[in-house]
């Protein structure tokens, strides 16, 4: 729920009355259909506050619903502190702390080094203060979502953003069971469309985009601009009870990848990373960008056991010619996470590199302890059987070290063309697939290759079963259209992030 100070009013009325004689049965009854959404709003029924003043058990009931989640602004989080009381944590799931940050062209008079520098200082204050929050939490396993909102983003229509805030506290309490309601953060995405057909525009169009993803990632600034308090902190606390960390594409602004590496490091007991980030869509901030990635890999805490990493750039905006390089290849990347992939269960890396280069023969990749893997890879649109079924033998060689692996997903989609190559295996049983928009013929080589990936090491042979699936080029818009047909999407976009793309 977007917090607000009056969550700490959710305590017993002075006058509540000391004993609830209905049966538990009946209370429970009352409370839950109380608690249920009202088809004529995202609210429930009644306002829960008041039913929690009812009794201490219904306030309990109440409690474990409403305190499931919270968004907060960096000002909330002394008061969320103060709620946060120790019998209460463990209500609490997820959290997203959204920092807003001033845009250099909004300040009067311009000064973009000093605007950075105070935007870096809002950064860090916000995490640290969360984070020594949950530093004194134990036995507790939640998801920490982190977003950066731009004074720009927030100055277009204010009542956009909190509504885009709003619809996403009414996902994260009932999911996708109820009709979505339309999404603002939709209408900014519009705004990537379309290249403007008069010339005349295109800078301010250009000046437009570059506002909303802005030119310089987030990073930490511990002691240089803080009080004389703070300067004894140079890192950030340790929190044991972060299991997943968090960043939709909802949030244009980036976070550098040396601070997300000092976030990995203060988050020691981390399961689950999942990132997905724009990119800059020019080539020299992007490249910025990519020079410290391989801290990304490097600092994976040895808890984790899902690494998820989105790079979008699928819009107009980015597709220019000259705008950037694609496709993208971040070597640091690439080479950090074939070195750590042994210690990972679960790797999902989308756009950021190549499958053709992961997969290459490498002595350093060890999947050991892999169980799915998803890449991306432009070869599967190439319309070359030869290449693909070149890849898909490099794939194979390398998925013969990977004793647990059960589904391997390659896709890659852009407007009218689509290619995804996937491998399941269960017990005694195992299916390759080819879904595409184009004619492509697997050779006896490939399917020899994967024979062998799942012959069972006892000896046994067991079946695996072939198929080829045609996909309709005209069904193809976005890479929102292949989410029917990829096996690992929750691992590749957030639930919500695929509504959007």
């Amino acid at each position: 729920m977007p917090f607000s100070p009056c969550h700490k009013r959710a305590r017993p009325h002075p006058k509540m009355a000391p004993q609830n004689t209905l049966p538990p049965e009946i209370q429970l009854c009352i409370l839950t259909w109380l608690m249920e959404p009202d088809n004529s709003s995202n609210g429930s029924r009644t306002h829960l506050s008041l039913c929690a003043c009812v009794c201490k058990h219904w306030q309990l009931i109440v409690e474990q619903r409403t305190f499931r989640h919270f968004i907060l602004h960096p000002s909330d989080i002394q008061d969320f502190a103060g709620l946060a009381r120790p019998y209460r944590r463990g209500y609490i799931k997820h959290i997203v702390l959204e920092i807003p940050i001033e845009d250099a062209d909004d300040r009067r008079p311009h000064n973009h080094a000093l605007n950075i520098d105070e935007n870096n200082v809002v950064f860090t204050q916000a995490a640290r203060n969360l984070w020594e929050v949950l530093s004194a939490w134990r036995n507790h396993r939640l998801t920490v979502e982190l977003g950066i909102v731009s004074s720009f983003e927030m100055g277009m229509d204010h009542d956009d953003y909190r509504n885009i805030r709003a619809s996403y506290a009414n996902f994260l309490k009932q999911g996708f069971s109820e009709p979505a309601s339309p999404d603002p953060h939709l209408e900014h995405l519009k705004r990537f469309e379309d290249v403007p057909t008069d010339i005349s525009w295109l800078d301010v169009w250009n000046w437009q985009k570059w506002r909303f993803l802005g030119t310089t990632p987030l990073d930490f600034d511990f002691g240089r601009h803080l009080s004389g308090e703070d300067q004894s902190a140079r890192n950030l606390p340790k929190v044991q009870a972060i299991a997943c960390l968090l960043i939709r594409r909802r949030y244009f602004r980036n976070i550098s990848a040396k601070a997300l590496s000092q976030i990995f490091k203060a988050a020691p007991c981390l399961e689950v990373i999942h990132l997905e980030r724009w990119c800059y869509g020019r080539r020299r901030d992007d490249k910025k960008w990519d020079i410290d990635s391989a801290l990304l890999g490097h600092e994976l805490p040895p808890s984790l056991k899902q690494f998820s990493f989105y790079e979008e750039f699928s819009t107009a905006y980015h597709q220019q010619p000259r705008k950037m390089t694609i496709p993208r290849l971040n070597r640091r990347l690439l080479k950090a996470m074939i070195k750590t992939s042994r210690h990972l269960e679960h790797i999902s890396i989308s756009f950021a590199i190549d499958a053709r280069d992961f997969f290459l023969p490498n002595p350093q990749l060890d999947g050991g302890v892999l169980i799915t893997i998803a890449l991306t890879s432009d070869t599967l649109v190439s319309h070359s059987s030869a290449a693909v079924n070149e890849l898909l033998e490099n794939i194979a060689e390398a998925a013969k070290k990977m004793p647990k692996l059960k589904v391997l997903e390659i896709w890659y989609c852009k407007t009218g063309e689509a290619g995804i190559f996937r491998y399941e295996k269960s017990d005694r049983s195992g299916n390759m697939t080819w879904l595409g928009t184009w004619s492509f013929d697997i050779s006896k080589q490939v399917k020899q290759a994967w024979h062998e990936v799942f012959a069972n090491p006892d000896g046994g042979l067991y079946g695996l079963d072939i198929k080829v699936i045609s996909l309709p080029p005209e069904e193809i818009a976005s890479v929102g259209s292949v989410v029917p047909y990829l096996k690992l999407k929750k691992h590749i976009l957030h639930d919500v992030s695929w509504t959007q793309v």
